[in-house]
């Protein structure tokens, strides 16, 4: 299922002038990796992300906008849990994490930017 990502990833190996076997070649991995990537199947693991951006000179951020906003949604959403349930919590020790967490909702969300 093509998607946004998948479509980037294609976009830079066109660019370039290198067919999928190509980049496979310089990457290391094998052809069928890409192809995955290239049809939104899968996301490309650490390995081939670092890959792509030392290859093309693009952040992996930019490559993959998309993901970096769901992730980015659901640890917030995760964060929000966190933070109730510490302040729920009477232990003291907690105090350093509600500052984290509260700290980093604020960042993901937007407002401490």
């Amino acid at each position: 299922m093509l998607n946004a990502n998948s479509i980037r990833l294609r976009a830079c190996r066109k660019r370039s002038g290198l067919d999928q076997a190509e980049l496979a070649t310089l990457v290391g991995r094998n052809i069928h990796s890409f192809a995955s990537f290239e049809r939104g199947q899968f996301l490309p693991d650490t390995q081939s992300l670092i890959a792509y951006e030392t290859i093309f000179d693009i952040p992996a951020a930019s490559m993959l906008p998309d993901t970096k906003t769901s992730v980015r949604r659901a640890c917030y959403l995760r964060a929000k849990r966190l933070l109730k349930r510490c302040n729920a919590s009477p232990l003291q020790h907690t105090r350093y994490k509600v500052e984290f967490l509260d700290a980093l909702c604020r960042r993901l969300d937007g407002s401490d930017v």
